[in-house]
């Protein structure tokens, strides 16, 4: 019984307790002693060899980030891409540009989910009212409706959300806190049509809600669907609004209906065409910061994604020139085209005479801001196919 007490107690015992204790035990505490010390000895004598032979430039830090880079997203799937953080795929690509510095992702991140509680917050606190027959006819008696309705409105509200005012007329592609959503975060410099509804769809995944992104002709804005209810939101502007696809039809610029069949436009975006979306305004803040090269990457990845999309072809043939290269004819002959299509007349950015509201919400009237190549004829399916192909005469 007695060597039972003594073990129960050796985890406690005190300095003096030990040297009390039978023989065996206290050579135990001498041998463990040692160890320790010569343990110390060596590990000095280690660290000052180490410390000798590092001598000169001081290696940078490395990233705690845990996310993907940009080179590892651009490879995944649209289900691997459903996996990430539609926020952090948004972030990613801003890295790197003029404007984002100081970027730092998680923290990012961090507000973002702050806001999101503060949506929910208001957003429950807010729920009767898409039946009370005070406020239900306002909110069209759906739930859904309000739950998007205060998405806005909370952000514009209480978090500091806003459209970035100078860029309305004044066009400037070169910062990318107008590009992407850390200009609104942490920031009062805005966002514009290009990243406002990246913000708002962000919010609304970590809410759970069923939004996604979807193009118009020059235009990017939110729709809520959930396989009941399908309705528009637009919140690039003063406040909340829902048009319904015919508004974006004839604004900002005229969509065919023909367009519209062939799936350019009008379509909730799957997540590989969402990333597509960020790749482009990368392009665009790298073009016109004289990066053509590095541009051209991000607008042929992002046509890789879409590549029947009339806006991304334009963008690689605005940037490398393609008509002027001898073999463009040649390798354009060898894939189907698809039949001309009437466009608007380009660098048309802004229509000054808007349509009137069709079953908008307030008087909430978005304004956008978007890179002015446009696309003269339909954009031939699948070209190209590839940017490393030397068929097509990218620069590698």
């Amino acid at each position: 019984m007695s060597v039972k007490r003594r073990k129960r107690r050796l985890p406690s015992a005190t300095l003096a307790e030990f040297e009390k204790l039978p023989r065996p035990y206290g050579w135990i505490w001498s041998f463990a002693l040692g160890l320790i010390v010569a343990g110390v000895i060596v590990f000095a004598a280690t660290r000052k060899g180490s410390t000798q032979a590092s001598v000169g430039p001081v290696a940078q830090p490395i990233s705690k980030s845990v996310y993907p880079s940009l080179g590892q997203l651009a490879e995944m799937s649209d289900d691997e891409l459903r996996r990430q953080d539609f926020a952090m795929l948004n972030l990613r690509c801003a890295e790197g540009l003029p404007g984002s510095e100081n970027l730092d992702i998680q923290k990012c991140l961090a507000i973002l989910n702050q806001w999101a509680q503060r949506v929910r917050v208001e957003t429950e606190r807010h729920l009767y009212r898409a039946h009370d027959p005070k406020f239900a006819k306002y909110y069209r008696n759906s739930e859904a409706f309000l739950r998007a309705s205060m998405l806005v409105q909370v952000l514009q509200e209480d978090c500091g959300v806003h459209y970035n005012m100078e860029r309305i007329r004044n066009i400037d592609f070169t910062k990318s806190q107008d590009l992407f959503i850390h200009g609104m975060i942490g920031r009062d410099n805005g966002g514009t049509c290009v990243s406002m509804p990246v913000l708002y769809t962000a919010i609304a995944r970590r809410l759970g809600y069923p939004i996604y992104l979807t193009t118009a002709k020059a235009h990017l804005f939110c729709r809520w669907d959930d396989g009941k209810e399908r309705f528009n939101m637009e919140g690039s502007g003063n406040g909340f609004s829902a048009f319904d696809d015919d508004y974006y039809m004839k604004w900002p610029k005229p969509i065919s209906q023909d367009e519209v069949k062939a799936g350019y436009y009008l379509k909730s975006l799957t997540p590989g065409e969402e990333l597509a979306v960020f790749l482009a305004a990368r392009g665009h803040c790298l073009e016109d910061n004289k990066c053509k090269a590095d541009a051209l990457v991000c607008y042929a990845q992002a046509l890789q994604r879409r590549p029947d999309s009339p806006d991304y072809y334009a963008f690689v043939v605005a940037n490398v020139g393609f008509p002027q290269m001898s073999n463009f004819q040649q390798v354009a002959r060898r894939q189907p085209v698809q039949p001309q299509t009437g466009y608007p007349t380009p660098y048309d950015l802004f229509t000054p005479v808007r349509p009137p509201v069709n079953g908008g919400v307030g008087f909430a009237q978005p304004y956008n801001v978007f890179k002015p190549y446009t696309p003269v004829t339909g954009a031939p399916v699948g070209f190209p196919n590839s940017v490393v192909d030397p068929n097509f005469g990218l620069p590698q």
